[in-house]
């Protein structure tokens, strides 16, 4: 899934910069939030009917 691969090229690219800098807040914010997006995608893949924001196509 497009989502899928996204989140997972973003926890790539701040895996490089975590690891060649100090923790900032704001480093730790975007940290958290790309696991949050990656929860949010692997509930929505894993429901198996159309609710609210979490609508997959194939499931029609």
């Amino acid at each position: 899934m497009r989502a899928r691969r996204r989140v997972s090229h973003l926890e790539n690219e701040l895996e490089t910069i975590w690891r060649g800098s100090l923790p900032t807040r704001e480093l730790v914010e975007l940290r958290n939030l790309i696991i949050c997006a990656g929860l949010i995608i692997e509930s929505s893949i894993k429901r198996r009917k159309n609710v609210g924001l979490h609508y997959n196509i194939d499931l029609e």
